[in-house]
């Protein structure tokens, strides 16, 4: 596979701890090649069609992190601040469409990232994994809502969803059956490209076969709501 070497517009960023990293990096052709008939497609659903996509100038592609298996995260969008994010797992020869895009290659990417799970411990960690890369907002920022806050700023948030949440909203769990294992997890995310910046909670639903694979998923989200404090 051939590499496009495109320079960042941005800073490079971790998911939950962003690092100031300036420079240029090689990115697979297909993580360009996948983003671009996604985001035409989504463009003309706001008709704005008009919109350049025909060189990768057109596009700002990020690092995020490493993923396991040689593959590695990236986001993508175009410059324009209303732009959606998308998540992209790629490496010299592989590349799986996640988070933002309309049909995301879920069951493909979890096949290729990690083991299949053996224990509930695993599957809760591969559950936690999936729910961040399907992230709609490029995981720009993130919280697990099961999660105890770390700082004040976490805090807040936790304690605006609490008086949020809606009261048939499932708890996070991961229940072992003989057919196979069933997870939920709650992510709260951030919408950064939003004037508001407004924060969603997004429960997903994981279920894997008795043998690991992954065989569903389904996402849920609340009502957008923001926290007024420091965050």
């Amino acid at each position: 596979m051939k590499n496009a070497v495109v320079l960042l517009a941005s800073t490079l960023m971790a998911f939950q701890a962003p690092t100031a990293i300036h420079g240029q990096v090689l990115v697979p052709e297909e993580v360009s090649a996948m983003l671009r008939p996604q985001i035409a497609a989504d463009l003309t659903l706001y008709e704005a069609a008009s919109t350049r996509l025909d060189g990768t100038g057109s596009l700002r592609v990020e690092l995020v992190q490493p993923m396991g298996n040689q593959l590695v995260l990236w986001r993508g969008s175009l410059p324009a601040d209303h732009s959606k994010w998308y998540l992209i797992a790629a490496d010299s020869s592989r590349a799986f469409r996640l988070g933002g895009f309309s049909e995301p290659d879920v069951a493909e990417f979890v096949s290729q990232v990690a083991p299949p799970p053996r224990s509930r411990e695993e599957a809760d960690a591969l559950g936690r994994t999936i729910a961040r890369v399907l992230d709609p907002h490029g995981g720009a920022e993130i919280v697990y809502a099961a999660d105890a806050a770390t700082d004040e700023r976490t805090a807040a948030l936790l304690r605006t969803w609490a008086g949020r949440r809606p009261q048939i909203w499932p708890g996070d769990t991961t229940l072992v059956f003989a057919s196979g294992t069933l997870v939920r997890v709650t992510v709260l995310t951030r919408n950064t490209r939003a004037i508001s910046m407004p924060w969603t909670a997004r429960l997903y639903t994981i279920v894997f076969a008795q043998d690991g694979r992954l065989i569903a998923w389904s996402a849920r989200n609340s009502e957008v709501f923001t926290v007024h404090s420091t965050l």
